[in-house]
Parts: structure tokens; C-alpha cells; sequence
């Protein structure tokens, strides 16, 4: 499932995309997605804390990309993933990495007998002071 565009509290900082808490809080948690794939940039800016997934120069041929849970490209969260063409919204984090904050997902990969959790978007109130 993709994780898909949430509102933001952008009414203290007009200028730049306020920074996530250190803990994503409860029930949530981070994910990333790179800027660019072997030096193709994937996500394109659409102004404050709202980015474009986007494969139009990659032509990777695929329908998504998957969510990183650290900055590492091979540490990939297992069936989360980003849809080409949908705005999400994260916050830029200046080594070419993006950082997203969305519903706690248990791994595809992790054996379960409950029902597998479906990623939702959160709504977040962001401010400047964190």
C-alpha cells in the first residue's frame, strides 16, 4: 500500500519545512525514501514538505518504490511503498534523503495470524519548535 499525502500545520514557517520530533510518537513511525536512484532524481518538490514520485526519467518500468526504514537503499520496508505520480509529504533532510511519518506498519515479512495492517496517512501538526 502507498502511503498517501497528509495535512501539515505550515502556519509558523512559511519559508522552510519544519524538522520531525526525535520519536515519531505513538503508533507511528519513520520511513525514507532517496531523492535520486542511481543518480536519477525520483522525487520532485512541489514546495513546502510536498514532494512528487516520479519515474518519468528513471523509467524503472515499476509502479512504486519501496520505503527505506533507515538511509540505507537496501534496508527496505517490506510491502510499503510509494506510487509513481503521488504527492507525499516528508521533510527534506539535507543528504539527499526524505523522511515520512506514517501509521506503525508490522513487516509482510514478519510471520503474523492477525490481519496484515494497511498504511494509512496520519494527520500531523507540525510546528517550527517541533
Amino acid at each position: 500500500m502507498a502511503a498517501s499525502a497528509a495535512a501539515w500545520d505550515t502556519s509558523t514557517s512559511t519559508t522552510l519545512c519544519p524538522k520531525f520530533p526525535e520519536e515519531p510518537g505513538a503508533g507511528l513511525q519513520y520511513g525514507f525514501l532517496p531523492k535520486a536512484v542511481r543518480g536519477v532524481t525520483i522525487l520532485m518538490s512541489l514546495g513546502l514538505c510536498r514532494w512528487r514520485v516520479d519515474d518519468s526519467k528513471l523509467k524503472s518500468g515499476m509502479e512504486s518504490v519501496a520505503y527505506r526504514k533507515s538511509k540505507n537503499m537496501d534496508d527496505k520496508l517490506v510491502g510499503v511503498h510509494a506510487l509513481f505520480g503521488e504527492e507525499v509529504e516528508g521533510v527534506d533532510e539535507g543528504d539527499d534523503w526524505v523522511k515520512f511519518r506514517f501509521k506503525e506498519v508490522r513487516s509482510w515479512a514478519e510471520p503474523s495470524h492477525d490481519s496484515a495492517s494497511v498504511i494509512a496517512p496520519t494527520v500531523t501538526k507540525i510546528t517550527a519548535d517541533g
